[in-house]
């Protein structure tokens, strides 16, 4: 294969999310958001409180771009924006587990840069191209159904 990620593939945001609860925000909890063009279909957040790692998120990068502009997403995570009472804009995620929901909210505007980032690594509608498919299918167990 020909097409290859850019040398640089990766790229990252720590920021804060806050706990919805109800109405209003509660506790942050910081977040770094990943993205590696030789996963191009997909966004990590990693979730870290008091510099403990929690737990990892990973999920399409399509759901986040398009939630940027319209409540998107079924199952285990929604994403959408608003205009807070401030006149902010914010970036709500909404994450669901057998374990139970939580609604983050975050900074719009730091959320978009970071994906336009992203969008000139791996621009939308190329992901397949830079996605290494003879080393995926070198690091695939053999088809044993026959």
């Amino acid at each position: 294969m020909t097409d290859r990620p850019p040398t640089r593939s990766l790229e990252s945001l720590d920021t804060l999310l806050r706990i919805r609860d109800g109405r209003s925000a509660g506790a942050a909890v910081s977040v770094t958001f990943r993205y590696d063009a030789a996963d191009p279909f997909a966004v990590t957040v990693d979730f870290t409180m008091s510099d403990r790692y929690l737990t990892s998120w990973t999920f399409a990068r399509e759901l986040l771009g398009y939630g940027m502009f319209v409540r998107t997403g079924e199952g285990d995570v929604t994403v959408w924006s608003c205009f807070a009472e401030d006149g902010d804009a914010v970036l709500f995620i909404r994450l669901r587990s057998s374990g139970g929901r939580v609604v983050l909210e975050g900074d719009y505007y730091a959320i978009a840069e970071w994906l336009e980032r992203c969008y000139a690594l791996v621009p939308e509608g190329a992901e397949s191209m830079a996605v290494d498919w003879d080393r995926l299918l070198a690091d695939s167990p053999p088809d044993r159904s026959s």
